[in-house]
């Protein structure tokens, strides 16, 4: 017996049984399986007729997958656990660093409410020293029979303090309440164009003024007004504010118009002490000759000459009675002349006070940048709050630059007030520091128009007199420079102060490039009353109240002259002692 090769594929093994030695039997039965096999007709029989179905045949597909199921399920399970710990985990973590941070946050906002009330604190007694800085300026102002203003051409409203009532002669309401349509109205006729064709001359080029007019009251008097101001204009060149001071100048016009009526009495007293001088010289001529006659004739007219020597008692007597008219009229002219000096000191206390209008001006302007920047940190502070940036670093940088501005604008006000502190006794004092205090006053002066300074060192030499002024004589030449390079319209400005010392004295110029003074006038700059601005700039006793100071009140020189690129003003002063 043999069997054809199995089916590898099927669970039972079915073969044909052939009587040993009939091989071809057997061949022709493997050719047969062969091709059955090969064209699939023996899985056809063996399904049909040669399986046996097993009962758990049917269930084993689902076996399978159920046993796949569980098993993806438990994997399922372990990696949901690991992940469920692994999560445990860094929700600990979270926890724990959340709860650090609560701790962190809650600490910086103890502190942050703390600098906050330290902040408030500093603010409110910064508020009250700026209000109470304020004050001192209404009360200097009000001592210096001044005000401020500030007009809008648009609304026609004017701004200004109440205090402006008592010089215009106006109520509190009627000073606050104003509109520039009846200011102009107030202006007395006389002085009214000029003006209105002042501020129709203003432009953004030529922003600054200076004027004098009279203001009626309402009943009926006027008041003299000093009035400096500067103009704001917008994008198209039309006026768009006015701002600046007034200053009520009536006492100073009459006392300059008393001190022309006392130089012209003085000068009348000078002429006849001459005409007197010239009449005791020719009285005692006379009695010489009288006498010289009397003792020619003495032998031979001794009648006559008890009659010369009666004539020359007489005469004796009304030379006498001269001397004793030309002593009195000499103690009137000492009294005179002790008048004039006082007069003086007070043109130079006038002349500061006038000045003070102009620095008022002056701190205005050098306060509202550093006011605006201060409101701007202010509202900053508000508008963080709250955030991730509103942290200490912020607040302290906030801080610190605040203060930095307050104590700028708190240097400013020491300036001003040490200006216009009065002296009694002189003292020693550095050049170099009294110069720059005053150049520290007019900041602005020299930023519109943009003017250069510029400063030479070559030494720092001691005075010994009065800072003040000689801080105001400074004052006095470097507005006079400033003046010039406007009014000429020079291209590039500058101006230059040189300190140096020569020989025991100390030695400060000023020279500008303005072209010079001519020479016609140049020897009259120093006369009183003179001025190549106008009347309705100039005073004309700037100059000559410098002089007075420099050589009068502190023993020196000032002069001037004519350089290669414009004038040069020197001042000499003989030295201090050095602490």
């Amino acid at each position: 017996m043999t069997s054809g090769p199995p089916i590898p594929d099927y669970k039972r093994v079915f073969s044909f049984g052939v009587r040993k030695g009939n091989a071809e039997l057997v061949e022709k039965l493997n050719q047969g399986l062969l091709i059955v096999k090969t064209d699939g007709t023996y899985e056809q029989i063996y399904r049909r007729w040669l399986t046996v179905e097993d009962p758990w045949s049917k269930w084993l597909p689902y076996f399978k997958v159920v046993v796949v199921g569980l098993l993806v399920l438990a994997g399922l399970v372990v990696v949901l656990q690991w992940l469920v710990r692994r999560r445990t985990r860094e929700l600990k973590r979270a926890t724990v660093a959340m709860e650090a941070e609560v701790a962190e946050r809650r600490h910086a906002q103890a502190a942050l409410q703390q600098l906050n009330a330290t902040l408030e604190q500093r603010v409110a007694e910064r508020t009250a020293e700026v209000r109470e800085s304020e004050e001192r300026m209404q009360q200097a102002l009000r001592i210096s029979r001044s005000f401020t203003f500030e007009w809008h051409p648009a609304t026609e409203k004017v701004l200004r303090p109440e205090s402006c009532g008592s010089i215009l002669g106006l109520t509190g309401n009627e000073a606050v309440n104003d509109t520039g349509q009846n200011y102009f109205h107030r202006v007395h006729p006389d002085d009214r164009a000029r003006f209105e064709q002042m501020l129709r001359d203003l432009t953004p080029a030529a922003a600054n003024y200076a004027v004098e007019y009279r203001v009626t009251r309402p009943d009926g008097s006027a008041v003299v007004l000093e009035e400096v101001g500067q103009a704001s204009f917008d994008s198209t060149g039309k006026l768009e504010r006015l701002t600046g001071v007034s200053t009520d100048i009536t006492a100073r016009k009459q006392a300059e118009e008393n001190l022309h009526k006392s130089t012209a009495d003085l000068k009348a007293a000078n002429a006849t002490l001459r005409v007197s001088r010239a009449a005791a010289m020719n009285l005692m001529k006379d009695a010489v000759e009288a006498r010289q006659a009397a003792e020619q004739a003495e032998n031979e007219l001794q009648k006559a000459n008890n009659e010369l020597e009666l004539r020359v008692a007489e005469r004796t007597r009304e030379l006498e009675k001269t001397l004793q008219d030309l002593q009195i009229e000499t103690v009137d002219r000492i009294q005179a002349v002790e008048i004039l000096r006082e007069k003086e000191q007070m043109l130079i206390q006038q002349s500061r006070q006038a000045a003070m209008g102009e620095m008022i001006g002056n701190i205005a302007h050098q306060w509202r940048q550093p006011l605006n920047t201060l409101g701007l940190f202010t509202q900053r502070l508000g508008l963080f709050y709250g955030t991730p940036r509103f942290n200490k670093e912020f607040l302290d940088s906030s801080t610190a630059k605040s203060m930095e501005i307050i104590q700028h604008m708190s240097k400013t006000i020491d300036d001003f007030r040490d200006y216009f502190k009065p002296e009694k006794d002189k003292s020693n004092f550095y050049v170099i520091e009294a110069i720059k205090s005053t150049l520290s006053l007019l900041e602005s002066n020299f930023h519109n128009p943009k003017i250069a300074i510029d400063f030479v060192e070559r030494g720092n030499p001691v005075i010994n007199g009065y800072q003040n002024e000689y801080a105001q004589v400074i004052l006095n030449i470097l507005n006079n420079a400033r003046d010039a390079v406007i009014e000429r319209g020079v291209s590039d400005p500058r101006i230059t102060i040189t300190i140096c010392c020569e020989d025991s004295r100390a030695v400060v110029t000023v020279t500008d490039n303005a072209g010079g003074i001519p020479d016609e006038v140049i020897n009259k700059v120093f006369d009183p009353y003179f001025t190549t601005k106008g009347p309705q700039v100039g005073t004309g006793i700037g100059l000559f109240m410098s002089k007075t100071i420099i050589e009068k009140n502190m023993g020196g020189r000032l002069t001037v002259r004519n350089t290669d690129t414009g004038a040069e003003f020197k001042i000499e002063v003989e030295h201090g002692t050095q602490n």
